[in-house]
């Protein structure tokens, strides 16, 4: 697939795995370099912000959470894979959500300072050993 399509996929996909009955991407940015600098120069990454909603476990509609999620896609070409890095804020928890709990229900305010959160984390973002990408991966 495109790298410009590549954020858009990967957001999709992990919606998909939540089972998340709604979704929608609110921001789209191809980083540069200075983003995350301790990546090899040319590394394309892409930074996707949306929201879904969602409910934890088997729980059903009357459940669903709203959660904010932050997702970095990093494309590796040379070594055959993609790298994410995700960040999930709740935005809302569900009186009806087992998350209530824990973190109480209602409208959380955590969310609004995750996408800088996120950029923090991502500027210190570095892949120490290539090895990991199989035997015969070396360093960039």
């Amino acid at each position: 697939m495109p790298d410009e399509e590549s954020g858009d996929f990967f957001f999709d996909d992990l919606a998909t795995a939540m089972d998340a009955v709604q979704r929608h991407i609110t921001a789209t940015a191809v980083l540069r370099s200075d983003s995350v600098p301790l990546l090899p120069p040319g590394t394309f990454c892409t930074l996707i912000s949306g929201e879904v909603a969602v409910s934890k476990g088997r729980q059903g509609a009357e459940a669903l959470n709203k959660v904010q999620i932050n997702l970095l896609v990093v494309r590796l070409p040379n070594f055959g894979t993609d790298v994410l890095v995700t960040l999930n804020t709740p935005i809302f928890i569900s009186e009806q959500s087992a998350a209530a709990q824990q973190a109480g229900s209602g409208y959380k305010n955590a969310y609004s300072s995750a996408p800088d959160l996120f950029r923090r984390i991502i500027a210190t973002l570095e892949i120490r050993d290539f090895g990991i990408f199989g035997s015969d991966a070396t360093e960039q």
